[in-house]
């Protein structure tokens, strides 16, 4: 687990993660929860380590004390995270974030006009698209356009990349090396910028990619989680995630939920340039004030957006609803 989330050892990913969590715990744009529902008292160690973070440490009951908490502490926007509790559930660990935020510049709603978004599978969608000319932080090159809008408090900033090419082959290629370039590069500088109003809802099972990144012995029978809790057969069963995040002429709402079950077993007039999102591009919320990789709260790839749907709709790639 330590190679694959690029640490060393434990005391520095807690180390890292105290330093988010006191910015967070300071921010009025930023709530974040941890909660822990056991059927085995935890290990000392791990009670002592968990409430570093101010989680809640709670039995382990039923599915309705756990959808309760979640539509808690992200203001009602998922109130169901979890069906049924299975005999074999040990412990189960959520994480939940909320984040809303309102630009440092907002967009005219006058200037508000339809256009066409060109989709991850070339079909095309009626959408909104706002627009603002002002300075930014900008940068473009041959491969991509890279803009990042602020928000008014908390140092957080929304920064949007738009290859020119394929979505999907550019954030298989994307290293934090280059994502620290890449911002290191922006100049601000006016910006004729047309942005799509969207609203996308998004669920998935994670452990195949968890496991893809080289975490396998978790989910076995090889697992150890005697650190955590006094069950020798132990290991993970599922990871579940839900996210949501809107955009507007006003700003941003995101919010997102990931629990695991543990089971046992030109020179003279210099040109403007123009962004114009209107084909798949990735879309992150972060804040630049904490270090490159720990800054991002949220990350969405944006590969279509709907006109006018009749309700929201989920796929394994994400997908983009609404545009009111």
């Amino acid at each position: 687990m330590l190679n694959t989330l690029c640490h060393k050892d434990l005391n520095e990913i807690n180390k890292n993660n105290m330093l988010i969590s006191s910015i967070i715990n300071k921010s009025k744009t930023v709530e974040l929860a941890n909660g822990v529902f056991t059927r085995k008292t935890p290990v000392p160690s791990f009670t002592q380590m968990i409430k570093q973070y101010e989680a809640k440490i709670d039995k382990l009951k039923d599915a309705e004390s756990i959808n309760k908490w979640c539509s808690d502490v992200t203001h009602s926007k998922i109130s169901k995270v979890i069906d049924f509790i299975s005999p074999d559930d040990v412990m189960i660990l959520i994480n939940a974030i909320y984040f809303k935020g309102s630009w440092l510049k907002t967009f005219n709603e006058r200037y508000t006009e339809k256009g066409i978004f060109m989709n991850c599978y070339k079909d095309k969608s009626w959408v909104d698209f706002m627009y603002m000319k002002e300075k930014f932080d900008y940068f473009e090159d041959e491969k991509i356009q890279a803009i990042s809008l602020k928000y008014k408090k908390d140092n957080m900033v929304a920064t949007i990349i738009l290859p020119q090419d394929n979505v999907n082959d550019y954030i298989e290629n994307l290293t934090l090396e280059k994502y620290k370039d890449l911002i290191n590069k922006m100049k601000n500088i006016k910006v004729k910028l047309y942005l799509p109003k969207f609203e996308i809802k998004y669920e998935t099972e994670l452990s195949n990619t968890i496991k893809s990144l080289g975490i396998i012995q978790a989910f076995s029978s090889n697992a150890n989680f005697s650190s955590m809790v006094d069950v020798k057969d132990a290991y993970i069963g599922k990871i579940y995630h839900k996210a949501y995040i809107k955009i507007d002429e006003k700003g941003t709402e995101a919010y997102a939920v990931t629990y695991s079950e543990l089971r046992s077993m030109n020179r003279f007039k210099p040109r403007i340039p123009e962004m114009r999102i209107n084909r798949p591009f990735l879309f992150i919320i972060r804040n630049e004030k904490l270090p490159y990789g720990d800054d991002i709260f949220f990350m969405s790839k944006i590969e279509k957006i709907e006109a006018y749907p009749s309700e929201y709709q989920f796929s394994s790639r994400g997908y983009i609803i609404t545009n009111k």
